[in-house]
């Protein structure tokens, strides 16, 4: 199924709040199906969880944020989920970067897709723009090629579902959740204790990432730079955090 590209934008905003990168309305009349794709280069490269929006009439799409894993390089692109615009509503796509280096310097290329829109040239009129009304064997025609279309696009709908699932569902069995302890020693800014997590061997999530899902620091996350067991309670060596964690808040590992 081909796909119709209706905007792009180029901006060199500071990603280091929440930016608006590209603004649009798809059609004025037609509902329409579109796709958003950002392609990001002069990142500090640190990596890190990037959160994506996505509004359609002032209303965001949930998830929102929706968070986006880059690798630690300069460059790095991600596309949205397709969604639904009704007629004559704007869409916009706003993008935040974790990392303090991304305030000046970042190229965004913003680009808005439509993957279905319109009635594909049906005669929806009566009469249409020639005068002419749809002949009932041109309407039986047009619904009986639209079952067939939906029948295809349930099928492809269906298979893309059953994979994601099975993606996320492997995904999701390699995190690890946890939650801060204080009980034996406070958090500092690069070093925390958790008492739900003892695994005994030494530096065994070293190199992954830490997501805080809870407290001042949620959606925040560092590499795990060393790890051991220290008194019953996991010690976790990480990269500078903007501030300690505070006792009892909650993240995974991933």
């Amino acid at each position: 199924m081909a796909i119709t590209q209706l905007d792009t934008e180029t901006t060199t905003p500071d990603i280091t709040s929440i930016a608006t990168v590209l603004t649009h309305t798809p059609s004025a009349s037609e509902h329409t199906q579109c796709q958003g794709f950002l392609s990001l280069s002069g990142l500090d490269a640190s990596g890190g969880m990037f959160e994506l929006t996505v509004s359609v009439g002032g209303v965001a799409i949930q998830p929102d944020p929706q968070i986006v894993s880059f690798a630690a390089t300069a460059t790095g692109a991600v596309f949205t989920a397709p969604f639904p615009v009704p007629a004559n509503t704007a869409v916009l796509l706003r993008i935040k970067s974790p990392n303090a280096g991304d305030s000046a310097g970042v190229t965004c290329v913003a680009y808005l897709y439509t993957t279905a829109a319109g009635t594909d040239g049906a005669n929806t009129t009566v009469p249409d723009a020639a005068g002419t009304a749809p002949t009932t064997g041109e309407i039986k025609t047009a619904i009986e090629a639209a079952g067939s279309h939906l029948t295809l696009i349930k099928a492809v709908t269906d298979a893309l579902t059953s994979a994601a699932a099975t993606k996320i569902a492997l995904s999701a069995g390699t995190m690890v959740t946890g939650t801060v302890s204080h009980d034996n020693t406070a958090a500092t800014t690069t070093v925390f204790y958790s008492d739900d997590i003892t695994e005994a061997t030494a530096d065994h999530f070293k190199n992954r990432i830490v997501i805080f899902t809870s407290g001042a620091l949620q959606y925040q996350a560092k590499d795990i730079t060393a790890y051991s067991l220290v008194s019953g309670e996991g010690k976790f060596t990480v990269s500078t955090l903007t501030e300690s964690p505070a006792d009892n808040v909650t993240f995974i590992i991933i």
